[in-house]
């Protein structure tokens, strides 16, 4: 019986042992909404406030940058209702991707103001290393093992299988990237999606350009 009790506890530690993965970080949503003594001026902000029990410099560094985004366009509010009495902005940020290690934002923006020809708005990939709070730039991704996926040329070629590309709305002078873009997001399914903005690549009315790159981070 004793020698059966040790073959199976040698099984046991012969046996690998999983390595620990990181959990989300958990997330709660604050959000600021700022009136203003205009009537039709008026300032919106969602954003989120990653938890920190045991005070990891990383989430420190992550909530600072948003909340520091967030206060700066607070205090300049004033200034610009006072400049427009028409002045409307709502800012959003959302988490899309959130595995413990890595964290994507997706900040979206509208911004409209009396005497605008139409609203605008914008769409922006804040993407951080959990560890270290640092962002991570399109340049590492491309130097890290998802790299060898991603061509200038293969981004073109997903830009012109796109709906706007597939419809001829691009620039009549655009001709494709010449560079790597630099606005980029992770999807819940990992997926990077590479943004451009309004007038970037194309007229107003085709809108932002959203690519899912069928490529995994």
């Amino acid at each position: 019986m004793f020698k059966k009790f040790l073959a199976i506890l040698f099984l046991v530690f012969l046996v690998p042992l999983g390595v620990a993965q990181a959990k989300p970080v958990s997330v709660v949503q604050e959000s600021i909404n700022i009136p203003s003594s205009y009537e039709d001026a008026n300032l919106s902000i969602k954003y989120p406030r990653l938890l920190n029990p045991k005070g990891l410099p990383g989430i420190i560094a992550i909530n600072t940058h948003i909340l520091n985004d967030v206060m700066s366009v607070a205090n300049k509010f004033p200034k610009d209702v006072a400049a427009n009495d028409r002045y409307v902005l709502d800012i959003n940020y959302e988490v899309s991707f959130n595995d413990g290690d890595n964290l994507s934002i997706i900040r979206d923006s509208y911004r409209n103001y009396k005497g605008a020809a139409h609203p605008s708005s914008s769409k922006l990939g804040l993407n951080f290393n959990v560890k270290s709070g640092n962002f991570i730039p399109f340049t590492a991704v491309i130097s890290g093992p998802t790299g060898p996926r991603f061509s200038v040329n293969g981004i073109n070629q997903m830009l012109a299988a796109s709906p706007p590309g597939r419809q001829n709305a691009f620039y009549k002078d655009f001709k494709g990237l010449k560079d790597y873009p630099t606005n980029y997001y992770i999807a819940a399914n990992k997926n990077i999606h590479l943004v451009f903005q309004q007038y970037e690549i194309a007229p107003y009315a085709v809108g932002i350009i959203d690519i899912d790159t069928n490529i995994k981070f």
